[in-house]
């Protein structure tokens, strides 16, 4: 991780987690357009909030480019590339308890299994789309 930090014992629930983007000012519709299992992501980050925000920072990162990757594979026609990144991101949104994106990012990959293009575009823009609610909910909001 990029910055050092210490964790003290927390209770495990979805307010305390969601209390570590109070100061991002986070809409509560976000937390709900995500599907965000909070419980996950905090027992992932070993019950420390700090943590939680650096996972879903590298998460942001690594996801981004794997979205250009999976937009380059579909233009390309690329079933096998498409599949396997849409697999990656399924899982990787899965880690961190992103259940909207896994859920997509599942539809995605069994529609790419079976050779099916029609609608893989709306698809991946609605990762996109959800992405962008990640990475709002790691940026501090100006008043």
């Amino acid at each position: 991780m990029s910055k050092p930090f210490s964790c003290g014992l927390l209770v495990a629930t979805p307010i305390l987690i969601s209390g570590a983007f109070s100061a991002f000012q986070a809409d509560s519709r976000l937390f709900a357009r995500l599907e965000m299992d909070w419980e996950h992501l905090y027992q992932l980050a070993d019950g420390c909030p700090e943590f939680a925000v650096e996972l879903l920072d590298l998460f942001v990162q690594d996801s981004t480019e794997q979205l250009h990757e999976l937009r380059q594979a579909i233009a390309q026609q690329n079933y096998i590339l498409a599949e396997r990144v849409a697999h990656y991101l399924k899982g990787a949104s899965g880690n961190v308890g992103i259940n909207a994106m896994y859920a997509i990012a599942a539809q995605l990959e069994h529609q790419l299994r079976q050779q099916q293009w029609h609608g893989a575009d709306a698809l991946v823009n609605r990762l996109a789309g959800l992405l962008q609610d990640v990475k709002a909910l790691l940026t501090p909001q100006v008043a």
